[in-house]
């Protein structure tokens, strides 16, 4: 389904929209699971070098003193897990999976098959919703779309993505492991309003109009928010799928207008897809390895900026900065290990409906002879023009020297009124119980 439309809202009256309780009803916050208190440091931002200890910490358009208050505040992530009694039940099927996957490949060379093959992967559609201000605020283009799908699968497959490390880290360390997760771009939505641009407050409203899919489908929504990012454990989707899905903060998205300077390079997104794939921090209970997993070191504390060598805990390792469920700078993370990647599969198959399957072999599309049709959204948006390619709907609109994206996240090719075929940049837009699931804000 590749559906590719804009939502223009002017004044959308909040009582014309079907929501759920405010999000302060029953929002639990995690402050880096360590209870720190919420502050908002005022002031103007000094102009000192980043080596300066003096110098104040500028992250998500806000300012703090330092990159450790920034941490503390809660401002990185922050979740919200199921009910004690819906997670613990969670608990156990994921252990249960985990406990019989590794029996089934310490019986391979037996003659017994895993429940995967190494070549078997999860395929995963995204649909990826921009809400920005009416001023333009939060909107994004649809390569830098792109470029954050392409981060987040690069991070998934222990790929170097296009930024590569901090300075201090070097080339020393392995990428990490191939989770075998791959994410396909299905639609792209915009959808400009003042309101809704507020994350924090309009989640439920946001999610219930633009949501799109079952528990398999990852939607993700950016905008204005408190958070680099939060997402949603899967325990609770079946039960209420409106909550489900990952919000970022929009300047954490690679090449946006407003990028961030230490969060910027699109990792955010990375790390709370790992949430919705039930992952808990590297932090997670401390130095008692809280996160159940047996191949990440233990640490004390959320690590900040890049720390080579940290280590708070007395057990064997260094504390875990390089992975993707720590809170260090995207520079220096780049890696899921093989127990998170176990873990994550046992998610996808327990909780969200995901089986894995070979990947498709390589296709090659003849060009089409006349112009591809493109069906209409489902419901009835206002379709706006897109940039470079006036009124989609128009074939006329679509020619060589403007060129259109068909959807899907693939540029394709079409023929104009004048028989001459058009192609390349400027993609459409599209805009738009039980336990509760987690929701863990990064």
């Amino acid at each position: 389904m590749n559906l590719w439309w804009s939502v223009l809202l002017v004044g959308f009256p909040r009582h014309s929209v079907a929501h759920g309780p405010h999000e302060d009803d029953f929002r639990h916050h995690h402050h880096n699971d360590h209870h720190h208190h919420h502050h908002h440091r005022g002031g103007i931002r000094r102009n000192l070098g980043t080596d300066n200890p003096n110098a104040n910490f500028h992250a998500n358009n806000k300012t703090w003193a330092s990159q450790q208050d920034f941490i503390d505040s809660g401002s990185r992530c922050s979740y919200r897990e199921p009910d004690p009694l819906t997670k613990a039940r969670g608990d156990e099927k994921i252990r249960k999976y985990v406990e019989r996957k590794k029996a089934n490949r310490a019986n391979i060379l037996g003659g017994l098959r895993g429940l995967q093959t190494t070549q078997d992967v999860f395929n995963v559609e995204v649909h990826f919703h921009i809400i920005h201000k009416l001023d333009g605020t939060g909107n994004m283009t649809d390569a830098a779309v792109r470029k954050q799908i392409e981060v987040l699968n690069d991070g998934f497959a222990g790929r170097e993505n296009h930024f590569g490390r901090c300075s201090s880290v070097g080339t020393a360390i392995p990428p990490g492991a191939d989770t075998k997760f791959v994410f396909e771009l299905v639609s792209i939505t915009r959808t400009a309003s003042d309101s809704w641009f507020n994350l924090d407050r309009y989640e439920t409203e946001v999610k219930t109009n633009l949501r799109q899919g079952d528990c398999s489908v990852l939607n993700v929504y950016t905008g204005g928010t408190t958070y680099l990012g939060w997402a949603y454990f899967p325990d609770g989707c079946a039960s209420r799928p409106v909550d489900d899905g990952v919000v970022i903060a929009h300047v954490t998205v690679p090449d946006s207008p407003a990028q961030d300077r230490y969060y910027g390079e699109g990792d955010t997104l990375t790390h709370e897809v790992g949430h919705w794939l039930r992952l808990e921090h590297t932090f997670h209970g401390g130095c008692n390895g809280g996160d159940g997993v047996s191949d990440t070191s233990p640490e004390s504390s959320p690590a900040s900026g890049c720390p080579m060598g940290r280590d708070t805990c007395s057990v064997d390792g260094v504390d875990p900065i390089h992975n993707f469920m720590d809170y260090t700078d995207d520079c220096c993370m780049f890696g899921f290990t093989d127990g998170q990647t176990l873990r994550m599969e046992a998610a996808a198959v327990q909780f969200r409906g995901l089986t894995a399957a070979p990947p498709p072999g390589p296709t090659v599309s003849p060009a089409p002879s006349f112009k591809p049709t493109t069906a209409p959204p489902s419901s009835t948006p206002t379709v706006a023009p897109s940039a470079n390619c006036g009124n989609l709907n128009d074939k006329t609109a679509c020619n060589a020297a403007n060129g259109c994206s068909w959807g899907g996240g693939k540029v394709k090719t079409c023929q104009n009124s004048d028989g001459g075929d058009g192609g390349g940049g400027g993609g459409k837009g599209g805009g738009g119980g039980g336990g509760k699931p987690g929701k863990n804000k990064r």
